[in-house]
């Protein structure tokens, strides 16, 4: 168990970064918060420290993550409006195959004959990929004596 010591010492650290209706006790921590189920109702609730810590925690981004906020009509006021739209089809986008999308940007058909120019061209095997050998370009120490 921590003692009330060491949870006031992490508790001053992390104010700042608090909202300013935290409470800290012997039984642990007090906050208040929005109970959207049930009409964003504000209600309190007290956490022990470390379940308040853990919770505290997942709200931490990893290193060089970047929080991305949205506003406008991206935002959560704006949600029950926007959903009809999303689940329209968009039907000024051409639908196009990959095909037809090599050769409408190159210009030619290359699974054409380049001979006949008539029929098409089957795959009869796939190559693989050539990687690199790992110890020429990254020699492994261990199998280097001098």
């Amino acid at each position: 168990m921590l003692n009330l010591q060491f949870i006031l010492i992490i508790t001053n650290y992390l104010l700042p970064y608090l909202p300013h209706d935290v409470i800290v006790r012997q039984q642990g921590v007090t906050f208040s918060f929005k109970d959207y189920k049930d009409n964003a109702i504000k209600k309190l609730t007290t956490l022990s420290g470390v379940e308040f810590l853990r919770r505290f925690c997942l709200h931490i981004l990893p290193y060089r993550f970047k929080k991305i906020r949205y506003y406008s009509i991206l935002g959560s006021r704006y949600k029950k409006e926007v959903k009809p739209l999303k689940d329209k089809p968009d039907i000024t986008k051409p639908i196009e195959t990959r095909q037809e999308r090599i050769v409408r940007l190159i210009g030619f058909n290359p699974c054409k004959c380049p001979f006949c120019k008539t029929g098409n061209m089957q795959t009869v095997e796939d190559i693989p990929k050539i990687r690199s050998p790992t110890n020429v370009l990254y020699p492994n120490l261990s199998t280097i004596h001098c």
